[in-house]
């Protein structure tokens, strides 16, 4: 997901978490999580002279307006399960008579999942860089 300035930072992480599967009540961390990582990077990447400037950033009712989410959950939830991922069983690649061997099965924490999503967007935003900077090289 490469970030454009043009782009509504809203609209781009209620997409991302409603197709990462991120819970509802997770819109508002989530929102500041991108939010903080989004001024880190930003400001990073701007000359001394242009770090006090603004810059778009996603705001937290209008993703929770677009994920469905109800009013209870303006406030960031604190939720310590786990959520648990099954992983596929192997096909099999021999004769019939090979048992299937059984995956186990992983836990993840919130926070994990953010920072995977962190972490893609982060990737995202340097491959969509880059290219903008290979554009405006050659043109």
């Amino acid at each position: 997901m490469a970030l454009a300035s043009d782009q509504d930072r809203s609209e781009i992480l209620a997409k991302q978490l409603t197709e990462s599967n991120v819970p509802k009540e997770l819109t508002k961390t989530a929102t500041q999580a991108f939010n903080r990582r989004i001024s880190v990077v930003t400001i990073g990447k701007r000359p001394e002279s242009e770090k006090a400037e603004d810059f778009p950033l996603a705001d937290f009712n209008k993703v929770a307006s677009i994920r469905g989410c109800e009013e209870g959950l303006s406030k960031a939830a604190s939720v310590n399960t786990p959520f648990v991922f099954e992983v596929h069983k192997a096909e099999l690649k021999k004769a019939a008579s090979v048992p299937k061997q059984e995956q186990p099965v992983k836990e993840v924490t919130p926070l994990q999942l953010l920072q995977r999503l962190e972490d893609y967007m982060i990737k995202e935003e340097a491959a969509f860089q880059e290219q903008h900077d290979t554009f405006l090289r050659e043109n």
